[in-house]
């Protein structure tokens, strides 16, 4: 909060100092030890008496006395002081809880530093009040000025009753009185100041410093010094303080205190500026127009000084710094202006450094009026602002810590300012803006990104300044490489079309300046998903290139590489290799196996064999390449980044999940420090992480990621960037993992359109969109809408990808289990069985989709009845899961319960029973209670109890579990519709037949409309019915049902398969009672 400073201040030299001049040694050349003694008996004598009966010892007045003025029950304290306690309990802690300072025989000094207005003197004074028992006696120096220390101690010296009352008598009286007092010495600012003479000079006693001057801490280095900066309130503190200034802390609504609490947070909970703004609420009772009054008139409203204090402390927190910013020199107050103009934390030292170090390059070639006014701003700051100077650096910044302006952070590397004072030298100090920015300019000028760490730090502050403002072509370079380094595309792209329009204007379209500018679009273009812009432009320009330099100029081969990644991105991965695959022994020849450019064309050529599902061509490049970049580059060089990123991808396409996490995780750390949490391939890197974390089944992990990473991309990379498209494809996906289908659905709908749109139907992100949509379709029992979007989706996938590509068989397995789950399972056959070979051949035995494979092709077996066939592909597929998956991966359990399942079709329940019991909490513990497959193992469970006869076991686990998937699922889903018909049969087995028919028929039209009549489950509800109307005697009913299922059994199903027979043996039975 304020300081008291005492009216009537003046300087002047110290009264009642002399300097004793000794006469010359050489008297003493010949003299006895007695009589040197003697000697400095006589001169002690006579000095003492000189000091003694001096006429102006015996009653000078210093300047600035005030009578009383040391007594500490005179000074101000508002009497409702507000928090602080950590403060007052180190302070207690310092002086209280220790060992008294004449017991230790060592004086306590505390400093309690920080800027004016920052509560320093309130606090000391609380503490004083609150402890004044435990002092002999307490004053209060006021430390403003030498003049004002005498004035303090001389009203020691009177109050004390000094015969000869002077400021020396009343300081060495309590250096000769060995008790515990307390001094505290307030508003010790003034940098010129040397507070240490006026210190008591003695083993005892206890003082307290107040200063806006951080430089006093070498007065408390000393095991009994401490210090602490006294900074911004508690939050809490902050509100209460702000309503008892505005007179509101008894009467205030919850609403009153909410509108205090956004308050206290702008004013960044500073004491001063909270009891100034409390003051203006009372006398303008405007509590909740306030805040619109100071961000619409901010300076001014900071600048009223307070009518009313406590402590007779008038001044606005402005005014308040304006006194220190008068005493400052012209270098410490411009580098404040330029400081004002960037972020108030984490402030670089290396941007002056670097701004120094480029003028002269920049000035031989960008010479103009911008850059004069520059020169003439760091003229400004230093002697010589064409050579860099630490010391003059060192000498600025000690300044304004010596008022508390700034804070030094990394050992000197980095400066904090607080937020308040940063405004204040805004709203005070107008600067031209234009100047700022070319300023940071010439700082960036031939950055790349070996200099992360910099651009990272200095990209927050460039974010305050508009590039397009200065019409130089140095200061749109500058801010045009940093923005395309920190993948801040949409502002790069500003500034890299004003590049070119200028450039075509001035020097036409084939200067070699404006095809480079144009080259850099189209990179830019291409991050920003504007493939199709991209192209129209490096088309042309690798043309003009060729014609021009030749194939095998290095700018004609990066531009060649650029425009096949533009075709990789537009789908047209045929097209990129053509061009990627003989470039590389050309890169090599002319530029040799280490260059930078070598290493980005295997990097690209291996994402083109990803694209094409070469997935073992990609990883023979980029395992190498991942080596050499570390060797040449560094770990943490983002290009080394970013292939160890691409390398963990393939690791991913080849099934490799557990390696490619190794990479990932500890990358994705690295990333967000070096290139910062917005950087694209730090995007990037989350995603994959994401993805990997799904592979291996740990969808809340993977959730986290992208929910988070969704609201980025649209924020840095714009909603209808592909990238962003696909992240939210990739969300969908996780959340139809989490059995959350119906959010899913919700996202894909809306892709598809997009999709369409901007990158064609046939492009690859369109059809991984369309194949999610389908297997939403199939969460949610949609089957026939599956079928509908698999069967072209198959057909085109093969088309523009291959009959081969990995994507290609993953929609031919998806597609033959949309026909499983319509009962078509013979059609579903006729595509599984070839694949199964296609799958080890692409993709090898142990990648996790050719264990789906095997795990769809042994379920199409067990729907046909094929039960040992399905038992001889589960067992060796269940081991082979636990190995490669682990053995609680979402996957290895559902094979798990798929391989029960084939126990029970063979009568083997017990060996069914030993799998499925532990299962129940697995599936809760890694996937939820809700998640549809946990759903699942509990119906299983409940049918395996029925086949042991375990009816009461069923039934408690079946009634609970319709209710949960009727909630989750709805009541018209297909599982929850089986569900319906195994509870009614349990009630048929526990004798319950009325029960069992009260549900099974409204089922039997449910199942027709929803599955149709001649979906296997629809045959069974109907088996099942029939035999509750059997329990009932209804056999007439039963007859009817019977004939009609055996018909369509035979059908769907087969005369062979055991259900059929199982049917054709109930219609026998049912035929002999009616006779």
């Amino acid at each position: 909060m304020s300081e008291n400073i005492p009216k009537q201040e003046q300087e002047h030299m110290p009264a009642g100092e002399y300097t004793i001049l000794a006469g010359p040694t050489s008297q003493f050349a010949h003299a006895s030890q007695f009589e040197i003694n003697n000697f400095t008996f006589q001169a002690a004598h006579i000095i003492n008496t000189t000091i003694v009966n001096n006429p102006l010892e015996k009653e000078t007045i210093p300047s600035g006395y005030q009578e009383g003025m040391s007594n500490i029950t005179s000074q101000h304290c508002p009497p409702d002081f507000i928090g602080r306690q950590d403060l007052i309990s180190s302070l207690e802690m310092h002086f209280i809880k220790g060992t008294p300072s004449a017991a230790q025989h060592k004086q306590k000094v505390y400093l309690l530093w920080g800027l004016g207005g920052s509560g320093k003197t309130q606090t000391a004074l609380e503490f004083a009040f609150q402890f004044e028992d435990q002092f002999t006696k307490i004053w209060m120096i006021h430390a403003a000025s030498e003049s004002l220390i005498q004035a303090s101690f001389y009203d020691i010296s009177r109050e004390i009753n000094r015969p000869q009352p002077t400021w020396l008598s009343g300081k060495r009286w309590l250096e000769a009185q060995k008790e515990e007092w307390l001094l505290i010495y307030d508003n010790a600012d003034n940098p010129e100041l040397n507070l240490g003479k006026f210190l008591p000079s003695c083993r005892h006693g206890n003082v307290i410093i107040t200063s806006r001057n951080a430089a006093l801490i070498l007065l408390t280095r000393s095991p009994s010094g401490s210090n602490t900066e006294v900074k911004d309130m508690d939050y809490k503190d902050a509100v209460q303080l702000l309503l008892n200034c505005a007179g509101m802390s008894h009467n205030s609504s919850l609403e009153d205190q909410d509108m205090a609490g956004d308050i206290a947070q702008t004013l960044h909970c500073f004491p001063l500026a909270l009891v100034q703004a409390g003051g203006y609420i009372q006398q303008q009772d405007c509590l909740h127009g306030y805040l619109e009054r100071f961000n619409s008139q901010r300076a001014q409203i900071m600048s009223i000084d307070i009518s009313q204090s406590f402590d007779d402390y008038t001044l606005s927190i402005y005014s308040t710094w304006n006194l220190s910013w008068n005493k400052l020199n012209s270098s410490a107050q411009e580098f404040l202006k330029i400081c004002s103009y960037m972020h108030f934390e984490n402030i670089p030292r290396e941007v002056f450094q670097r701004a120094v170090q480029n003028l002269e390059k920049v000035g031989q070639v960008h010479p103009g009026p911008l850059f004069d006014q520059v020169v003439v701003f760091l003229d400004k700051l230093f002697s010589n602002s064409s050579q860099w100077n630490d010391i003059e650096m060192d000498a600025i910044i000690t300044e304004l810590k010596n008022f508390s302006l700034i804070n030094v952070l990394q050992g000197g590397k980095t400066y904090n300012i607080h937020p308040l004072v940063h405004q204040w030298v805004f709203d005070g100090i107008q600067c031209q803006r234009d100047v700022i920015t070319a300023f940071l300019a010439v700082s960036l000028q031939e950055i790349s990104e070996n200099e992360m760490p910099f651009i990272l730090q200095v990209q927050e502050h460039c974010k305050f300044v508009n590039a397009l403002e200065c019409n130089e072509v140095f200061v749109w370079e500058a801010f045009g490489e940093l923005w395309s380094l920190t993948g801040n595309y949409k502002k790069a792209l500003e500034v890299v079309e004003a590049l070119v329009r200028t450039s075509e204007e001035a020097q036409g379209k084939h200067h070699p300046d404006t095809l480079i500018y144009t080259q850099k679009l189209g990179l830019v273009y291409g991050h920003l998903g504007r493939y199709s812009d991209a192209l129209e432009l490096e088309e042309p320009l690798l043309r003009l290139s060729e014609q021009a330099l030749g194939k095998k100029h290095p700018i004609t081969l990066v531009r060649t590489l650029n425009l096949a990644i533009t075709y990789a991105h537009l789908g047209r991965d045929k097209d990129a290799l053509e061009l990627q695959e003989p470039l590389i022994k050309v890169v090599e020849q002319v530029l040799g196996k280490k260059h930078p450019i070598t290493l980005i064309q295997k990097q690209n050529l291996a994402m083109i064999y990803k694209h094409l599902g070469r997935y073992k061509d990609a990883f023979t490049l980029e395992e190498p390449l991942l080596k050499l970049s570390e060797q040449l580059l560094g770990k943490e060089h983002p290009d080394t980044l970013a292939r160890a990123l691409n390398l963990a991808g393939t690791y991913s396409n080849l099934g490799q999940h557990k390696d490619a996490l190794e990479l990932q995780e500890p990358l994705l750390e690295l990333s967000k420090q070096i290139l910062g949490k917005e950087n694209h391939n730090t995007l990037g890197q989350t995603q994959n992480l994401a993805m990997s974390y799904k592979h291996l089944g740990r969808y809340k992990d993977a959730l986290e990621l992208e929910e988070t990473l969704v609201k980025l991309s649209k924020e840095v990379l714009g909603k209808e960037h592909p990238d962003t498209f696909t992240r939210m494809l990739n969300l969908a996906g996780t959340y139809s993992h989490l059995g959350k289908h119906k959010d899913a659905l919700e996202l894909q709908e809306i892709l598809s359109k997009l999709f369409d749109q901007l990158l064609g139907k046939e492009h690859p992100n369109t059809l991984s969109n369309m194949q999610n949509l389908a297997l939403t379709f199939r969460h949610l029992g949609q089957y026939k809408d599956a079928v509908e979007l698999e069967e072209p989706l198959l057909e085109l996938s093969k088309q523009v990808l291959g009959k081969e590509h990995p994507d290609t068989l993953a929609r031919t397995l998806n597609l033959a289990g949309s026909y499983s789950n319509l009962g078509q399972y013979k059609d579903a056959l006729e595509l599984q069985e070839p694949l199964s070979k296609l799958f080890e051949q692409v993709l090898g035995k142990e990648h996790p989709n050719t264990l789906t494979q095997n795990q769809t092709l042994a379920m199409i077996y067990r729907y046909l009845g094929r039960y040992k066939d399905a038992l001889e592909l589960e067992e060796p597929l269940l081991k082979l899961s636990e190995q490669v998956l682990g053995k609680k991966h979402p996957d290895t359990l559902a094979r798990t319960l798929n391989l029960a399942g084939s126990y029970s079709n063979l009568g083997q329940y017990k060996d069914a029973l030993e799998l499925q019991e532990p299962l129940s909490k697995l599936f809760e513990q890694v996937l939820g209670k809700e998640h549809p497959n946990t759903l699942t193992q509990i119906q299983n469970l409940a049918l395996t109890y029925g086949d042991l006869g375990r009816y009461k076991d069923a039934l408690e686990l079946e009634e609970p579990l319709l209710i949960l998937s009727e909630k989750v699922l709805g009541k018209e889903h297909p599982d929850t519709l089986a569900r319906a018909l195994n509870l009614a049969e349990t009630y048929s087995h526990l004798g319950q037949h009325k029960v069992a028919l009260h549900l099974q028929e409204p089922l039997s039209k449910l199942f027709e409309q929803v599955l149709g009549k001649e979906h296997p489950i629809t045959l069974t509800q109907t088996q099942n019915l029939a035999v509750t109307y059997k329990h009932l005697g209804r056999y007439k009913d039963v007859l009817e049902l019977e004939e009609t299922l055996l018909t369509l059994s035979e059908q769907v199903l087969g005369k062979e398969h055991p259900d059929t027979f199982a049917r054709a043996q109930n219609l026998a039975i049912t035929r002999n009672r009616l006779k």
